[in-house]
């Protein structure tokens, strides 16, 4: 069924528009609640101190239920000059965008081969192809790639547009309030968007950003004469809404106005007064510019809530910023299959007002021909689809990447696998539901205060998670023993993908067997090592918080060792491949020692663990089955208590039930007894033994059976 009802709710008889233009008497603004970036090769900054004024109360994040509808909105600010702009360019004007962001030459290909099997209507080029709008002009040579590119990609039915990072000037200050035309900073940008569009007229537009450009206008300093002048200082910068408004208007006026170019206001920021800034100065606009945003707010995170800019910017047409290749959890390398995830996030966002949405295909590998390219086909499915759900994306993808047919054995199990990915991943790399250990796919390399625990702190964003951010700053011997389970049931997961790839495989097509079974091998050693490294980084956090006590340097030393070891057995069985690299383990393995005594002893995490997790339906009821081991030889240990919580919004857990010792065979088994939210939710177990011993599992979310 097509999607008919994503049709845009921005009117395309709207043609009046606003002229561009300065502010007028601005008043004095600093920027200390906008946090400034902290950037890397590829410019992408991070927050510091949270803004709690920008939060909300229904902000859902992926542990929420579903949003039950979209948000009225309301017409957008009447103009006060006049102007003239028509809205029916292809991209305001088919009923669904089901885009996919090229960001290497080689994805151009990809595009022209794939994108009529997967419905692609539309495309961005940006990063290593067009990252500033003026790199369609700086290069006669280049010029003419972009060009072939974009004729090739329209004659193939879709929209193109390029990305623009604003303010790309080389100089740390701009004028808002020029007195001549050289000091016009505005306006010289709009001649680099006019020079570019008339050099290639085929590109259907821009996608304007300011996150991690040369000079981020959040932080754009105004010390010319009529800046000075007009405030009686040294400077007199508008307030960081105002020069959203200034740059957009101008911007529009030159891309859409006088071009006739889509422009498309892309929300990617580093914290939360940012993005306050940028929703204001968006919703202060008449201009009818589209909107993009990223699923999550600032970056790629399982556990961040949903984007206030969905249902935030009023009727504008906006469409979903998507990452299909897992940036962050492994670049294809490692599975990672997002398929229910997906499911859940696109929904919500259609729910406010999303027309679609554009998917990023590749980030330092590409996702086609890897496991994750499933990812690409559940957002085709979705965006296209109102009726679709992840049965029918693993019913059209297995069959044709691996060969089992729906209802079989093979198939089943082989969704499970691929499923459970996902939870391996997000195990592996997030502890505890927060960004800590590195901005990448790969391990710090030195033992050192996780840096991204702060700076991507997921309490940023939804202040209910505050209390697991001061945990894992403070780490106490119950936080290690939290997460050296959560990776272990990471572990666990692997392991058994592992099992199951060896005996599926005479079921599967040799090639495509052969790759998904080696990626799945590759992804069981990195939770291995991933597993030692988050246990090293909050373990020495720990030694050093409380006076570096002997026995925390002796199981310091032991990560080490196996690191060392685990370095060894991937580099022979693999080389030295990328995800959890043997020579940067090597390099953190040394970083460890470094740090501890070189008399410490090697001893080894002798916490119990909880296996078998499951839960299942019975009846009306949810039963939760787990083991606890290691067990004392021929006995069930009598010392343990279990409890069970609920969620429907994680973090906010709520007890639920609780048994005081197992059956006599060891397996426990504690029912709900209607103690859970209707619908999915999410649980844990916290086991704790008569000594003070406690551990808790993570987070695992339940599905009822009726909605697999």
């Amino acid at each position: 069924m097509t999607r008919d009802f994503l049709r845009p709710i921005l009117p395309l008889a709207l043609t009046a528009v606003l002229a561009a233009a300065g502010c007028s008497n601005p008043t004095p603004s600093g920027s200390n609640d906008l946090n400034p970036e902290s950037g890397d090769s590829l410019r992408d900054g991070a927050a510091q101190e949270p803004d709690r004024s920008s939060g909300t109360d229904d902000r859902a994040g992926d542990g929420s239920a579903p949003d039950d509808g979209p948000d009225s909105g309301g017409g957008l600010p009447d103009s006060t000059t006049g102007g003239g702009a028509s809205l029916d360019t292809p991209f305001f004007t088919r009923p669904y965008l089901n885009g996919w962001i090229l960001l290497q030459d080689s994805d151009v290909e990809k595009a022209l081969e794939l994108g009529p099997k997967y419905g692609i209507n539309y495309v961005q080029l940006s990063h290593s192809i067009v990252d500033d709008i003026d790199q369609v002009f700086e290069s006669p040579a280049r010029t003419e790639v972009l060009r072939g590119m974009v004729e090739r990609l329209k004659a193939a039915g879709m929209i193109v547009h390029v990305w623009a990072r604003e303010f790309n000037v080389k100089s740390f200050n701009v004028c808002f309030f020029p007195e001549k035309p050289e000091e016009d900073t505005i306006a010289q940008r709009q001649e680099a968007y006019r020079k570019a569009l008339k050099l290639i007229p085929g590109i259907d537009g821009v996608v304007l950003m300011f996150g991690s450009a040369s000079l981020e206008p959040f932080f754009a300093p105004c010390t010319c004469a009529g800046c000075k002048r007009r405030g009686g200082g040294p400077v007199d910068t508008p307030p960081v809404e105002e020069r959203v408004r200034m740059i957009l208007k101008a911007i529009y006026q030159t891309v859409s106005v006088e071009l006739g170019k889509d422009l498309i206001m892309r929300d990617f920021n580093h914290a939360p007064g940012q993005q306050k800034a940028l929703l204001a100065g968006i919703n202060g606009l008449a201009e009818p510019f589209g909107v993009m945003a990223k699923d999550v707010p600032q970056d790629w995170q399982p556990y961040y809530p949903d984007n206030d800019f969905f249902g935030g910017v009023g009727p504008r047409r906006q469409i979903a910023e998507l990452d299909l290749t897992g940036e962050y959890w492994g670049q294809t390398h490692i599975p990672f299959a997002m398929v229910e995830y997906l499911h859940r996030r696109v929904r919500r966002q259609q729910s406010k007002g999303s027309a679609g949405a554009a998917g990023r295909v590749s980030r330092g590998a590409s996702l086609f021909g890897t496991p994750n390219e499933v990812n690409a086909l559940a957002m085709t499915k979705y965006v296209t689809d109102a009726s679709a759900g992840p049965d029918e994306v693993w019913r059209e993808f297995i069959p044709q990447f691996y060969g089992p047919q729906p209802d079989t054995p093979a198939f089943d199990r082989l969704r499970r696998v691929l499923m459970s990915t996902f939870d391996v991943g997000r195990k592996m790399y997030y502890p505890k539901g927060f960004w800590a250990l590195e901005k990448s796919s790969e391990i710090p390399s030195k033992v050192s205060p996780p840096a991204e625990l702060a700076q991507r702190n997921t309490a940023l964003w939804d202040p209910d998670w505050s209390a697991w951010f001061q945990e894992l700053s403070n780490p106490t011997e119950n936080t290690l023993a939290d997460l050296w389970q959560e990776k272990t049931e990471a572990l666990e997961l692997a392991q058994a993908n592992s099992l199951a790839m060896q005996e599926l495989a005479p079921s599967l097509r040799e090639a495509g067997g052969q790759d998904l079974a080696r990626r799945i091998r590759r992804q069981e050693y990195a939770v291995r090592i991933w597993r030692h490294v988050t246990d090293a980084v909050f373990r020495h956090l720990h030694y050093n918080q409380n006076n570096r006590p002997e026995r925390h340097a002796n199981i310091l030393m032991w990560d080490a060792v196996e690191l060392e070891k685990l370095a060894g057995e991937v580099e022979r069985e693999f080389g030295d491949v990328p995800i959890g690299r043997p020579s940067r383990v090597r390099e953190f393995a040394k970083s460890v020692r470094d740090a501890i005594p070189a008399s410490a002893t090697p001893e080894g995490v002798s916490i119990p663990s909880i296996r078998g997790l499951e839960a299942a339906a019975e009846g009306g009821d949810v039963e939760i089955r787990f083991s606890i081991t290691p067990l004392p030889a021929g006995a069930v240990e009598p010392a343990w208590s279990a409890a069970v919580e609920v969620a429907e919004k994680l973090p906010l857990f709520r007890p639920a039930a609780a048994a005081d010792k197992p059956p006599a065979d060891g397996r426990w088994r504690i029912r709900l007894g209607g103690k859970f939210p209707p619908g999915e939710f999410h649980y844990r177990v916290i086991i704790t033994r008569d000594d003070g011993v406690r551990v808790s599992t993570g987070d695992w979310r339940y599905v009822p059976p009726r909605r697999r």
